[in-house]
């Protein structure tokens, strides 16, 4: 089933008397990645855009009753450029395009899209950069329970639990003025999730009121082209790097080449039991593809060596996120933001960022989110309800931004030219979901 959406905008309500936050010091102005990652050329809706000398990037905060907009400044300075109500909490997902926003609630069967209005295109050796104010359109995606959005190869799949069907549309649809979205089946409702290809799409299938454990192949024509039966218990957490597909099971990390259609189990560790891997986190600036692993460890998957290796942290993880170089950042629960090299596992820095804080148990919890924007870390303050700002060079925090209500969570946008060459090491990875939806899943992640 095939529907089209033509999209409009809503008109923005700006904040009245807002001021940018006044940091303590400033930081060095962001550089450009070296190679850019081209979003969509900019069509009739970019005549309503400023071009910039410099990119815009863009922070989106999630609460219980909408988001807010801010422009993320050179020296790490926010400033509040527009905000929108919701019927429910939404859910962010960062659209492959680096520019729309998928807000997703799925206690109502509903996602909208925001237009965060800053952008970069991909010319060559540099960018052209776009700003204009943020828009909600008006028209919605709808489906039965919508909990996963993964992005990848420039398509959004969003599985919908409820009934096990699944949306797919390319993103170009987003500013050409009209979304062409299939809708299609899975052989039962259960908690899955679908991985949008260049051409077709891998899906999850599970047995009646039971976990995933199956991942189907179909290609353009809807035909199927591959199937892994039962070759990943309990699977929960995907994560895309080129064309090989990484899903977590009980047992390991089932690796997926979408290309030639083989496959390679990675298993856990010997003597691991009851600890797996349930959450990746992706990056745009690495290949290296990193879990979680446990409470207090993370884990790096290595599809060569065939190897999971669990790196120890000491502390429970709250929160985590890649940076601009694609190494990983950790929030424990006593509030220190780590730093680590994908590389090595070794430390690379820490700030003590929050006060300690507690995450109740099960789906729905309110925990911290982390942003990464260049060398700034944006980190949510559920307790505080505030922004906390970290230099990642210095590793020291440089202020915090109060607000009127909890965040749930925070992603940024327009982030595609601010790619930080990560350690002489030469890597590319496609964006997409995973955002942690407190499952029960080790840290309560998500896909």
């Amino acid at each position: 089933m095939k529907t089209i959406i033509k999209l409009k905008e809503l008109p923005l309500t700006l904040l009245a008397g807002a001021t940018a936050l006044t940091l303590a010091a400033c930081g060095q102005a962001i550089e450009p990645a070296s190679t850019p990652r081209s979003s969509p050329e900019p069509t009739v809706d970019a005549v309503a855009s400023v071009e910039s000398d410099v990119a815009q990037p863009r922070l989106v905060v999630a609460h219980e009753a909408g988001i807010q907009v801010f422009d993320v400044l050179n020296d790490g300075t926010l400033e509040p450029v527009g905000k929108f109500a919701t019927e429910a909490q939404p859910r962010l997902t960062v659209a492959t395009d680096d520019r729309h926003v998928f807000l997703t609630q799925g206690s109502i069967g509903l996602t909208e899209i925001l237009d965060a209005g800053s952008y970069s295109n991909g010319h060559g050796d540099h960018f052209h950069h776009y700003f204009r104010e943020p828009a909600l359109r008006v028209d919605v995606i709808r489906g039965d329970r919508p909990v996963h959005v993964v992005g990848s190869h420039g398509r959004t799949a969003i599985f919908n639990d409820g009934d096990g069907s699944v949306n797919i549309f390319t993103d170009n649809g987003l500013i050409a003025g009209g979304l062409i979205i299939e809708t299609v089946a899975t052989n039962t409702a259960h908690h899955g999730v679908a991985v949008p290809l260049d051409q077709g799409y891998l899906v999850t299938e599970a047995p009646p009121e039971g976990s995933p454990s199956t991942v189907v192949m179909v290609g353009a024509d809807g035909q199927e082209l591959a199937r892994w039966d039962n070759a990943c218990a309990s699977l929960h957490g995907e994560v895309t790097v080129r064309d090989t597909a990484f899903f977590g099971c009980a047992d390991g990390v089932l690796a997926i080449d979408t290309h030639d259609q083989s496959s390679t189990f990675i298993p856990n560790p010997a003597g691991t039991d009851g600890v797996r891997v349930g959450t990746f986190y992706p990056s745009n600036a690495s290949e290296v593809v990193v879990g979680n692993w446990g409470s207090e460890a993370f884990s790096l998957v290595n599809i060569e060596s065939q190897t999971i290796t669990p790196v120890v942290m000491g502390e429970p993880l709250g929160a985590g996120a890649r940076d601009a170089r694609g190494d990983f950042l950790v929030l424990t629960l006593d509030g220190e933001l780590m730093g680590f090299d994908v590389h090595s596992g070794t430390e690379t820095g820490h700030v003590d960022a929050l006060e300690p804080f507690e995450v109740e148990p099960g789906h729905g919890s309110v925990r911290p989110s982390i942003a990464v924007v260049g060398d700034w870390a944006f980190i949510t303050d559920k307790d505080g309800e505030r922004i906390v700002v970290v230099n990642l060079e210095t590793w020291e925090v440089m202020g915090s931004y109060d607000l009127a209500y909890v965040p749930t969570q925070v992603v940024a946008t327009a982030t595609a030219a601010l790619v930080i060459e990560p350690h002489d090491h030469d890597h590319d990875e496609d964006h997409h979901d995973d955002h942690d939806d407190h499952d029960d899943h080790d840290d309560d992640h998500d896909h």
